[in-house]
């Protein structure tokens, strides 16, 4: 119920979106091709709302997760709507952009489970974490994993420097 208050939190502050996000969008791909887990995800924007898809492996094959709304999160509180005239004086701390939108937070909800991710940028890489807390009575124990991706480039992976 806490992790469900936080994701509501979470993506409210997100329609109050500053910067856009580095890179984001696109298809990235696990760099351990052998993962067990998330193989890949793709991030997109539609209209104002950002969409993340992921696939994992199971079942022996690659399997299509299903589509969640992707929250962008900066490193500070910053709404538009705040911001005073006097901040557009020359030499004003103020940037009307507001912070970088680095970081991005997802849930789904599998009803037996919920699923949130989170993600960020780390040079060319893109870092996700993955948390699965289980809400049926299988006494399954919660986890969290975490992958490193980087971005594909035309089904391919990009060389990584």
């Amino acid at each position: 119920m806490k992790l469900t208050a936080l994701a509501a939190v979470l993506l409210n502050f997100s329609l109050c979106l500053g910067a856009e996000p580095l890179d984001f969008p696109g298809e990235w791909s696990n760099v351990d091709a052998n993962s067990r887990g998330l193989t890949r995800i793709e991030i997109s924007k539609h209209g104002t709302a950002w969409k993340i898809r992921a696939w994992a492996f199971a079942d022996g094959k690659e399997t299509d997760l299903g589509v969640a709304i992707l929250a962008l999160l900066g490193d500070e509180v910053f709404c538009p709507r705040c911001v005073q005239p006097a901040a557009n004086i020359a030499g004003s701390k103020a940037d009307l952009h507001g912070p970088d939108m680095n970081y991005g937070f997802a849930h789904w909800d599998y009803k037996f489970k919920d699923t949130y991710l989170t993600v960020r940028r780390e040079n060319d890489k893109l870092i996700v974490e993955d948390f699965n807390i289980f809400k049926d009575d299988s006494e399954r124990t919660n986890y969290r994993l975490r992958y490193l991706f980087r971005k594909a480039d035309n089904g391919r992976l990009k060389a990584t420097k």
